[in-house]
């Protein structure tokens, strides 16, 4: 059975400066083209992971806009996994071939991929992604060194929850939002 059956809340590492956009509505479409599992709105089971999506994208965004500056927020959801897994998804249990061969397609702006699917389960690619990529591409690499450069196993599971449709978000309820503070770390 997956992981993902025993997940009830699920995280989302964002800024200040889209939080009220995001609760009045989920943009699928918002999200980068070229992420692990293609273009949609991410979460994961790991507060610590979304914290740190959420630094990042402040630090991001306030090296080119320091006249403008923003906070990282944590939004936290409830999950209705139930509902979830009657749509149609994708669960890569472990990092397979297959979760390797997934993550390429989406990721390589040569290849002119986009999927069917509602929302998509399972590990966080680590390594030099685009780096990776291109050496792929262009046949440096084959995929089993691919897969093993990005394999996770590492560094430690971290997995994502993509949602790519409307229908799917249906599936999250919100239920707060915390602050990034790198004083305290996280308050609410």
């Amino acid at each position: 059975m997956s992981k993902l059956y025993a997940i009830k809340t699920v995280y989302h590492g964002t800024t200040s400066n889209y939080t009220e956009q995001i609760l009045r509505r989920i943009n699928i479409k918002r999200g980068s083209l070229w992420a692990d599992f293609g273009q949609g709105f991410y979460t994961t089971s790991s507060f610590i992971q979304a914290l740190n999506w959420a630094r990042k994208r402040r630090d991001w965004y306030n090296l080119f806009n320091p006249k403008e500056l923003v906070d990282g927020i944590i939004m936290s959801y409830k999950l209705d996994v139930e509902s979830l897994v009657n749509l149609n998804g994708l669960i890569f249990n472990y990092q397979s071939h297959d979760w390797a061969r997934f993550i390429h397609k989406n990721r390589s702006e040569k290849i002119n991929f986009s999927h069917d699917k509602d929302f998509v389960y399972g590990s966080v690619a680590d390594g030099k992604i685009d780096e990776l990529i291109s050496s792929l591409d262009s046949g440096i690499i084959n995929m089993t060194n691919f897969k093993q450069s990005i394999d996770s196993k590492r560094y430690g599971f971290n997995d994502q929850l993509s949602f790519h449709t409307e229908l799917s978000t249906q599936c999250l309820k919100f239920i707060k939002e915390v602050k990034y503070d790198d004083q305290k770390k996280a308050s609410n």
